[in-house]
């Protein structure tokens, strides 16, 4: 995400990885978010 940032700020001249690792990544982050903002919810146990 680093890297994207720069690359369109002008600071990085390439980009080091593709942008759908910087969309995953900010993905995951809504995702942690989301799940923050419910009930805590207890992980199923293994059959």
């Amino acid at each position: 995400m680093n890297n994207l940032q720069r690359f369109v700020a002008g600071e990085d001249e390439t980009l080091v990885t593709n942008i759908e690792d910087a969309w995953n990544t900010m993905a995951l982050v809504e995702a942690a978010y989301d799940s923050s903002a419910r009930p805590a919810t207890p992980i199923k146990e293994k059959p």
